[in-house]
């Protein structure tokens, strides 16, 4: 979407940020500590909790957030229309009306 909608989606000042990103993390040698899983956890999770996740966003991104969805008992997802995988970056006046209902219904 950023790239057919470059104005709406702030395109420059994204291509700005990743030029200026030095990539530090992937140059990274060292062994990756294991990773607990956490799964069977999340349905203790009572607080209200909102997934965003744009529409044309990362396959794997996309099966996280509903695997999420499915787990924690008190989420709502929402994809924005139209974004790829930075929907708050790319259409922030639409997310942040999101996240001001969510926050509205959930009494925060």
């Amino acid at each position: 979407m950023i790239r057919s909608r470059p104005d709406e989606c702030r395109a420059k000042e994204h291509w700005e940020i990743i030029a200026g990103f030095p990539g530090r993390p992937w140059l990274d040698t060292s062994t990756p500590e294991p990773v607990t899983p956490l799964g069977d956890e999340l349905s203790r999770i009572t607080q209200p909790v909102l997934l965003v996740n744009g529409e044309h966003d990362v396959g794997d991104f996309l099966r996280v957030a509903e695997e999420l969805e499915r787990r924690l008992p008190n989420a709502q997802r929402i994809v924005v229309p139209g974004a790829g995988g930075f929907p708050l970056w790319e259409f922030p006046a639409a997310v942040n009306r999101i996240v001001g209902q969510f926050l509205d219904r959930s009494g925060f």
